[in-house]
């Protein structure tokens, strides 16, 4: 898309990001998308503080958007008690500045081999869907060295 440029940069640079959204050019990134714990550390219900973005395809923050971003966890875990938190709570939120941050909390309580739990946080940015996850996978704590 062109436009005629003008002299302020920052004018220039929300334009081109404009252009770039009406064109669907929009993604949500997280600042971490993996970990991997064993059954004790999962146990002792670690967190994570999740920075969340709305950026084009060439990793330029979306500064002007302070839509609705979108949280939701979930767990494969077959243990009772075994569950992952989000702070804010599961729900739609306002970005501030195409920026946000969660926390996702493992629960104190036993996990298996296996389990995981996932952040997944969406966007509708006019009319263009943005998703990304975060997944802890678990796995089994290592086996203790003969002596």
């Amino acid at each position: 898309m062109e436009y005629r440029v003008l002299e302020d940069a920052a004018v220039n640079e929300n334009f081109e990001l404009m252009s770039k959204i009406l064109s669907g050019d929009v993604k949500l990134t997280l600042s971490q998308t993996t970990d991997t714990v064993t059954e004790t550390e999962a146990a002792a219900g670690p967190s994570y503080e999740i920075g969340i973005r709305l950026e084009d395809s060439a990793g330029n923050l979306h500064e002007w958007y302070n839509g609705k971003v979108t949280l939701a966890v979930a767990d494969t875990s077959n243990v009772v008690g075994a569950a992952m938190a989000v702070d804010p709570v599961a729900g739609s939120y306002a970005m501030d500045g195409g920026t946000y941050e969660a926390t996702v909390t493992l629960s104190e309580s036993a996990w298996a081999p296996d389990d995981t739990a996932t952040l997944t946080v969406t966007a509708t940015v006019c009319g263009f869907n943005a998703s990304a996850t975060f997944v802890v996978t678990v796995v089994a704590d290592p086996e203790p060295s003969g002596g």
